[in-house]
């Protein structure tokens, strides 16, 4: 047990600088340092490896599908039924125990995402020589990138232990926090906090050579959708407004190239995962190859579900732009396999091997995650302004996203109707983007919509803690009710 307790410290308290990818990822190491003396290149990497958690499988891939997206009514479990990609089948059923290994790899992971960020923070908080616009860039970063792990970890676990240092296994009082719960409340309050003093020091815009960072839109937005979760409309208000008043988004007119390698980095990306498909790997591992047509392409797990493909209008361009058809012939002139197991599958994060950069290898593929489009800023504001009375301009930015999707606008809402609206909207226009199920849990609707899967209102709001972190914390850590 003292040897498993270590070991948590040990990764909790790691520095985690290795090399990374393209552009400002492309960081060379330099000799060993000491957090109390670390060079301003030393702090470079640090911060480039808080990005680089990104890739990792036990963050954005096999696990995070099943947790955020299997679980959800767009999507299904996928493949076939013999291959149960370890706990998916559970997922997909709500029959998930605290022994499932993709509740145990987002714990893991984003809590290895939050000790790089503390380890950055403190090589900051001791560099010398480093010049005073970047020092506020990078702080800005880290306490943004800090909130975005403890967001996951909110939406999945509710409350969970908030390290905001580097632990040390001798002192005591370290022990104890590591693993004392906080209150979801009170989680979401501190990556609140992070979100909003990370507006203190980002900049407005990247540096050249430094896209995919973020800057203080990304910040503003995300601290937008943060106070959504509590319902301080006020603020998603002010929030999203700042947003659309700059001039600085608009909508692609393309939905299908909007998920695109032409259409990384728009002018409707707000935050997005940056991937090359190089070797060595600079990609979200396996994203595509997980969900990509199986028998031809991939697995085929995470895929559109028909009471998503059934939830379309007519002439309603996204559920092409979403679903991708056996005996399709594609953009890039490819004919989906018409003998493909499932009915559909995910056509955001499908991936040219003729079209787009591509080295051969599915597993590293050149295939951004957006984390953040400028079409859920309006659908947060819409969604604002109904909740405060203000049914007009709600549907004046309803309508931009429906204008988009080529359908006819929507006239003289109010009250639940203009609200169910709205939450229609959200599913359409971000359906498979790993956001339906915390939807649903936060409108209230989990046992409504999703019941006839499992879902058992009072226990599956939240996940539950990892066994295994129980096990280790010598029961100060305490599990979810229900589980």
């Amino acid at each position: 047990m003292k040897r498993n307790i270590k070991n948590i410290f040990a990764i909790l308290s790691a520095g985690f600088l290795f090399g990374c990818s393209a552009s400002f990822l492309d960081i060379p190491p330099e000799g060993q340092e000491t957090p109390d003396a670390p060079s301003p290149k030393s702090v470079e990497q640090a911060v480039t490896a808080v990005y680089q958690k990104f890739y990792a499988w036990n963050m954005y891939s096999f696990s995070w599908m099943g947790v955020a997206s299997i679980t959800s009514d767009n999507a299904d479990k996928g493949s076939d039924p013999g291959d149960t990609g370890g706990d998916k089948h559970q997922m997909e059923s709500f029959t998930y125990t605290p022994s499932a290994q993709s509740v145990q790899d987002l714990w893991t992971g984003n809590n290895d995402g939050i000790s790089r960020v503390n380890r950055a923070m403190q090589m900051l908080n001791n560099v010398e020589g480093m010049d005073t616009i970047t020092w506020n860039h990078r702080m800005g970063e880290c306490l943004f990138l800090r909130g975005n792990f403890y967001w996951n970890m909110y939406r999945v676990y509710g409350g969970v232990p908030l390290i905001d240092f580097v632990p040390d296994i001798n002192v005591d009082e370290h022990y104890t926090k590591v693993f004392q719960r906080a209150t979801a409340e009170e989680t979401l309050e501190f990556l609140i906090t992070d979100f909003t003093n990370a507006l203190d020091y980002l900049p407005e815009n990247q540096e050249s050579g430094e896209i995919g960072r973020v800057n203080k839109w990304t910040a503003l937005a995300f601290l937008a959708k943060a106070e959504m979760y509590r319902e301080n409309w006020e603020a998603v208000k002010k929030h999203t407004d700042a947003i659309i008043n700059s001039g600085r988004y608009q909508l692609v007119a393309d939905f299908d190239w909007l998920f695109r390698e032409a259409g990384e980095h728009n002018s409707e990306s707000i935050f997005e995962i940056s991937c090359r498909a190089e070797i060595p790997a600079r990609c979200i591992d396996k994203f595509t190859l997980v969900q990509n047509i199986r028998g031809q392409f991939g697995w085929g797990f995470n895929t559109p579900s028909t009471d998503l493909a059934d939830a379309f209008e007519e002439g309603d361009i996204r559920k092409a732009g979403t679903l991708l058809t056996p005996g399709e012939t594609l953009w890039d002139d490819v004919v989906v396999n018409p003998n493909a197991p499932n009915p559909y599958y995910n056509k955001k994060a499908y991936i040219s091997e003729t079209r787009e950069s591509f080295f051969g290898q599915r597993a590293n593929s050149n295939k951004n995650l957006r984390l953040m489009r400028y079409a859920e800023v309006l659908l947060m504001n819409a969604e604002a302004e109904a909740a405060l009375g203000n049914n007009a301009i709600a549907l004046e930015r309803l309508n931009q996203i429906r204008q988009r999707a080529q359908l006819a606008p929507l006239q003289g809402l109010s009250g639940e109707l203009l609200q169910r609206a709205i939450w229609k909207e959200r599913r359409m226009e971000l359906a498979m983007e790993f956001d339906r199920f915390f939807d649903l849990v936060r409108q209230g609707r989990g046992q409504e919509v999703l019941g006839a899967k499992g879902f058992q209102a009072g226990k599956h709001e939240v996940f539950p803690i990892p066994q295994e972190e129980i096990t280790i914390s010598n029961g100060i850590l305490k599990q979810n009710p229900g589980y």
